[in-house]
Order: C-alpha cells, then structure tokens, then sequence
C-alpha cells in the first residue's frame, strides 16, 4: 500500500469516528510547498505533505508548511548527548 492510499485510509477511519478529535487529525495535503521551505525537506517529507499537510496523530504532531519553519528546529550538535 502506497503513502496516499494509507493516508487516505486512516483519514477515513477518522472521520467515522465520533471522537476522532482525541486521537488525530490527517488534513489535506498543501496545494504548493515554497521555495524557501523546499530547500529544508526530504523528498519523503515534500511528498508526506503534499498528501496531508501536518496533522495530529495521538503524541505526534507534526507541522503544517505554514508553520514548520517556525516552528521545527534542530539541537546543536554539542546537546544531543544530553537528548539520547
């Protein structure tokens, strides 16, 4: 099953469900992703949010285009030690 087919499926399984709001939420995908953000993705990520543009996915959340750049950021190389 390919990653569009998942999303559109687990989207699905969603919106049947009364109280989807506490467990996710799978939005469209974004209709453009800038050049400025472009040049920060992985092509899997590009592709991810093309099919669902962040979403909220029980602990995980992850960023919409609008407000990753905002909002992800990466520890410096001298921290991670103190994260792993």
């Amino acid at each position: 099953m390919n990653l569009s087919k998942i999303i559109k499926h687990y989207r699905n399984c969603l919106s049947d469900l009364p109280d989807a709001p506490l467990y996710g939420n799978i939005p469209q995908g974004a209709d453009r992703i800038s050049e400025q953000l472009e040049q920060f993705l992985a092509p899997e990520h590009k592709q991810f949010l093309l099919l669902c543009n962040g979403g909220s996915f029980g602990d995980i959340e992850l960023w919409s285009t609008e407000e990753i750049l905002d909002r992800q950021y990466r520890v410096p190389k001298k921290f991670t030690r103190l994260y792993l």
